[in-house]
């Protein structure tokens, strides 16, 4: 079984769990599922779920939410032998296009953390998470409201759009 921590009304496992109730109500509402998933209103920081009950443990734009991020991935380990975690990339050329335009560099709104190759790795390692791999991933449908600007841009760096995020696995044991 896979579990999505932080699915939001999107749950990419047989399971999904968001700390929000509306976004919990609104999965219910959004379509009927093909397949029968399971969604639980609960924190990621302290899973309601047995030690590695799960065979995977998913995570798409959750971390950078997340006030306690240590926490949060040794309890996905605590539950599951592998983990798959997405978050926006720190340096990403669409993001420094607006520092370069506002005068100053800050996180999206909401998000708490940003980061990079490096601080993913330290922190999979500070985890103690073995085989870990992390690299970059695809731009994502969710275009701001700069969309056009970020056509033209990836126009003109194609491969940078390449690393708008940033996609860690590890396995558990």
């Amino acid at each position: 079984m896979i579990l999505d921590v932080g699915c939001g009304s999107d749950v990419k496992g047989d399971v999904g769990i968001d700390l929000f109730r509306e976004t919990y109500e609104d999965a219910l509402k959004a379509k009927p599922f093909k397949i029968k998933k399971i969604l639980v209103c609960g924190d990621a920081l302290n899973l309601p779920f047995r030690d590695k009950v799960f065979e995977k443990c998913v995570s798409n734009a959750v971390l950078e939410h997340v006030e306690n991020p240590v926490k949060m991935i040794k309890e996905m380990i605590r539950v599951c032998n592998y983990i798959e975690v997405i978050t926006p990339n720190a340096l990403w050329i669409g993001k420094l296009f607006r520092a370069f335009r506002s005068g100053k560099y800050r996180p999206y709104k909401g998000h708490i953390y940003t980061w990079g190759l490096p601080e993913m790795e330290n922190l999979f390692n500070h985890c103690r998470l073995k085989n870990i791999k992390i690299d970059y991933t695809g731009s994502d449908p969710h275009y701001h409201k700069d969309y056009w600007v970020y056509g033209i841009l990836e126009k003109i760096f194609p491969k940078s759009f390449k690393h708008r995020r940033l996609i860690g696995v590890g396995y558990t044991q």
